[in-house]
């Protein structure tokens, strides 16, 4: 297939290039909301392979953000909750952590991640802080008629 490519002069092989980006443009325009709309710089092939992957069930990345009142930029529930998991159960320090999402971008994604997307230190202690206060809460309205006191320290006496 690709044996043709190289017997054409660099003037044809433009030609051939240009045409196959206006292809793109005009399938793309067909699309219903511009979805999945591909830039200018997009290869065709990497473009279509992408829809394969898509149609074949490969998803997007999750938005780890959502704008809040108090922030643009907070950090969602579920994003803090796999991000608490990962450095709980494997042992990940918390000043390690972005840059092991740095690298697992490149790795998962095939990009750098950007800056919109990374997670600074202080968010994910901050977000790791206060899901250890809604499970703090959550157990306590789970075991209320067992709690009795707690300690001078805060921790709840469990007498069953």
């Amino acid at each position: 297939m690709y044996e043709g490519v190289e017997e054409l002069t660099p003037r044809e092989r433009s030609d051939v290039c240009r045409k196959l980006k206006d292809l793109m443009m005009e399938t793309a325009s067909l699309l219903p909301f511009s979805l999945f709309s591909p830039s200018r710089d997009d290869f065709i092939l990497d473009w279509l392979d992408d829809g394969i992957r898509y149609k074949d069930g490969a998803r997007l990345p999750r938005k780890l953000f959502r704008p809040t009142k108090a922030s643009p930029r907070m950090l969602t529930d579920e994003a803090a909750h796999a991000i608490r998991h990962i450095i709980f159960n494997y042992g990940v320090t918390l000043s390690r952590f972005p840059g092991l999402m740095s690298c697992f971008s490149v790795l998962l994604w095939g990009c750098v991640i950007t800056l919109d997307n990374l997670v600074s230190v202080k968010t994910v202690r901050e977000r790791v802080h206060r899901l250890h206060t809604i499970d703090r809460w959550r157990f306590k309205a789970q075991h209320k008629r067992n709690i009795t006191e707690t300690t001078e320290y805060g921790f709840y006496k469990l007498w069953y």
